[in-house]
Parts: structure tokens; sequence; C-alpha cells
């Protein structure tokens, strides 16, 4: 699709876990999601979150990880908390379930709130899988990134 064409850079490959394993780590940018502000914002969410359920499941062999980086992230491109509930009740078992840790790069007080709000509506096992990372020398220390699957926004978000 055309319109989600700009916004594909959202999510990328990371490299994996350990060299010639199959656990693959993903990186989610939300610098690179699309401003609230569009007429057509909503659609363009919706097909962006097929576009994604579609990569990770054609990345997705065995248990993965899941990068989000927040930094360089405006409030205008961040998803609202009813469309993020949304993308995880639709979001396929088998993707759920082979997630092995997710880490929130980044973190401001508003996604951590966000992250809190959603406690009813997400699992348990979820909360042990779910890490906190304040940079990106804190995340390369717990997960080998490929430092070419991260933004330049990111980057300069990082060296403030």
């Amino acid at each position: 699709m055309k319109v989600i064409e700009p916004y594909k850079c959202v999510l990328s490959h990371g490299g994996y876990l350990q060299s010639g394993g199959h656990n693959a780590i993903v990186v989610f940018s939300a610098c690179h999601l699309p401003d609230r502000s569009r007429a057509d914002y909503h659609y363009v969410m919706n097909n962006l979150f097929l576009y994604v359920v579609k990569t990770l499941e054609q990345l997705v062999t065995e248990d993965y990880v899941l990068v989000y980086l927040h930094g360089g992230s405006s409030r205008g491109n961040v998803p609202p908390f009813p469309w993020l509930k949304k993308c995880y009740q639709l979001l396929d078992r088998r993707l759920r379930k082979s997630l092995r840790n997710l880490y929130m790069v980044h973190p401001t007080f508003w996604l951590k709130s966000v992250v809190w709000m959603a406690r009813p509506f997400i699992s348990s096992k979820f909360w042990r899988k779910l890490v906190y990372v304040t940079s990106l020398e804190e995340l390369y220390k717990l997960v080998p990134v490929e430092k070419a699957a991260v933004p330049d926004k990111v980057k300069n978000y990082n060296a403030r």
C-alpha cells in the first residue's frame, strides 16, 4: 500500500540474540510513526498495524525480542492508548507467547503511565517480559542490537 510506504521504516530487523541463532531482534521506532494530525491517520495506522503483523510473522520463527525506541518521537506521532490496546488484542497468540522480552528505550513518564493503565487488559506474564531502558548504551549491554537498526533521531535524543 502506498499510504504506508513512508512509514515502513517504523519496523526493522535488529539482528539475532546469538550469532547463528533464530531468535530475532525486532526494532520498532516510534519516531517514524505518522503524525496524529493527518486526516487519514486511523486509516494509515490500521494499515500500518497489518504491515507490522505481517512482517513479524515473517521474521519470527522462534522466540523474539522487541525493542521499542521511544526517544526521538513527538507527542503528535505516539499512538493513542485505545489503538495500542486494540493492537495488542488483535495480535496473534503465537506472537504474544513467543515474545521473550520487550525493551522500552527512553521511556517517558507519559509512556510509563500508559503502560501502567494497560495493566488490566494484558496478561500477567507480559509484565515479567517488560524492561525499561534509559539509554542506548544500556540497551547495547542487554541486547546485541545492530546499531544500523537505530534511527539517527533516536541516537540524537540519546546524546542529549
